[in-house]
């Protein structure tokens, strides 16, 4: 941000005025930053966002062209990684609510699973170790709650049998991690579903609803399926409890508006190994997943991002199989409406970010 970037247009199939006939504007679509841009096409963002650029002729207002442009502030290298961490892969990350970054298991190089956590401070640039996992895990999924306290599921890693073995696989189960006290809070395995998933989970998705609970949205139900049933969990409680509605894919992201509903789009279709364009939506009020309608490009893979007009900004993900169709192409969805619409597309086309 802060840096100046000439654009030019060029009018197709017929004489062009050069830059001094078009009208530039600049329109913020993500963020609170303004830009200006001049009569040649300077274009300078204050801070970062999305800003949609639009060119209109001088002399036909119904002869423009529109691009969209991703500023990004400036990234430096994190120094100071602990060897423990480095060349780790696949682990999960959340956020703490006072804005701490929370690192947890993932796997080394040689693919095993590892059970230590470490703790990111923005402020110092500093890591410090968190509390231990009960068990290795990779690939899992995590979360910040209100009260500070990171919950985890689900991923693959090492559990013990009724043999008293080790055996490697997907893990139904949970945990708190409490980076405050530097403590692991175990959770109770009784019978019905207390600490323990009702399935196995892998590639579904965890979104904090507005009253404390946590939407564990499909993911693999087993080391088979690419889909799996949706739960609630209550943090106070300690209690899982399953939601009434359809299986949905790994891969898939959830959105949660502002009235509380969580919107969940794509992944790979249950049953099948391609990606879907489904739409399913959560509602609190009545507890179930139902679905809403369809995207315009099947994706999974892909990000989800709810803009400050309500509209979600769908960007790459894939389209055809696992690591096959890499997107490049972005969509808008209004949740008002239930219309969605193809976007500008993507400088390179990305899965999994």
């Amino acid at each position: 941000a802060g840096t100046y970037t000439s654009l030019s247009a060029t009018r197709l199939h017929e004489s062009d005025p050069g830059p001094s006939g078009y009208l530039w504007t600049s329109t913020p679509l993500v963020g609170d930053g303004v830009a200006e841009i001049d009569t040649s096409g300077s274009f300078k963002p204050a801070a970062a966002g999305l800003y949609e650029i639009k060119a209109v002729a001088t002399d036909d207002p119904e002869v423009w062209g529109s691009a969209l442009i991703l500023v990004t502030p400036a990234v430096s290298a994190i120094s100071g990684i602990p060897e423990g961490l480095r060349n780790t892969r696949h682990m999960a990350m959340a956020q703490l609510s006072d804005g701490r970054i929370a690192n947890i298991g993932g796997e080394d190089d040689k693919g095993t699973a590892k059970k230590e956590t470490w703790l990111y401070e923005s402020d110092s640039g500093k890591f410090s170790v968190g509390p231990a996992l009960a068990a290795p895990r990779t690939r899992s999924k995590a979360v910040g709650l209100a009260d500070g306290r990171v919950l985890m599921i689900g991923g693959t890693g090492t559990r013990i049998g009724p043999d008293g073995k080790d055996h490697p696989g997907y893990l139904p189960s949970a945990e708190f991690l409490d980076f405050q006290k530097n403590e692991r809070i175990p959770l109770p395995i009784s019978e019905g579903l207390q600490g323990r998933l009702p399935y196995w989970h892998a590639g579904g998705s965890l979104t904090v609803l507005k009253d404390g609970r946590v939407l564990i949205a499909g993911g693999g139900k087993n080391a088979e399926a690419r889909e799996g049933p949706s739960t609630l969990f209550n943090p106070g409680t300690k209690v899982f409890a399953l939601v009434d509605g359809p299986e949905i894919g790994m891969d898939h992201r959830a959105v949660r508006l502002e009235d509380g509903r969580v919107f969940i789009f794509g992944g790979m279709e249950p049953g099948e190994l391609r990606p879907s364009a489904k739409i399913w939506v959560f509602d609190p009020q009545t507890g179930r997943v139902v679905l809403k309608g369809t995207m315009r490009q099947a994706r999974a893979g892909h990000t989800a991002t709810l803009l400050p007009d309500g509209k979600i900004l769908m960007a790459g993900g894939i389209s055809k199989g696992i690591g096959k169709g890499i997107l490049a192409s972005g969509e808008l969805y209004d949740p008002v409406t239930g219309m969605s619409g193809l976007t500008g597309k993507l400088k390179r086309a990305h899965t999994g970010h």
